[in-house]
């Protein structure tokens, strides 16, 4: 039973893969880096795609280009704006975790000392709490505001 369920766990993952990869395709956003010429890369929407080359309009001026497969280094389909915000979570929450488990552990101690029922690593513990909440809280709302584009290597 095992052997199976793990055949099934592998092949449905390969093909949720196989479904959200991105295709080459007319009208897709491409970055295009050459094997030579201009060192940055070129990115624009795909308008035809001949057997030999890749026909687009680069973004900086509308121009269309024809461009022979076998002159690109890279061909990368773009997946799409996404937002920073899960990257700014995971950041601050880190960031903001450590002073946190610090200021409980300093006010647990004290509280231990004052005759109070707190204790150090229960102070500790609820700060590193309090502050990776907040911290990705923070990280969230700052991160939301940026954004960038993921890209995905293909094949030319």
């Amino acid at each position: 039973m095992k052997p199976l369920a793990l055949v099934l766990l592998v092949s449905l993952s390969g093909t949720s893969a196989a479904l959200a990869a991105p295709v080459l395709e007319e009208g897709a956003r491409v970055r295009i880096t050459l094997i030579a010429r201009e060192p940055a890369p070129q990115v624009g929407r795909v308008l035809a795609l001949p057997p030999e080359a890749i026909l687009f309009a680069a973004d900086a001026d509308s121009s269309q280009r024809e461009i022979p497969r076998t002159a690109i280094a890279k061909l990368e389909v773009s997946e799409g704006m996404h937002s920073n915000a899960g990257n700014g979570a995971i950041s601050c929450a880190l960031l903001f975790s450590i002073p946190g488990a610090v200021l409980g552990l300093v006010a647990g101690a004290e509280s231990k000392s004052e005759g109070g029922g707190g204790t150090a690593a229960g102070g500790a513990a609820a700060g590193f709490v309090v502050g990776a909440v907040g911290g990705a809280a923070v990280g969230a709302l700052f991160g939301s505001f940026g954004r960038h584009e993921r890209w995905r290597t293909v094949e030319p």
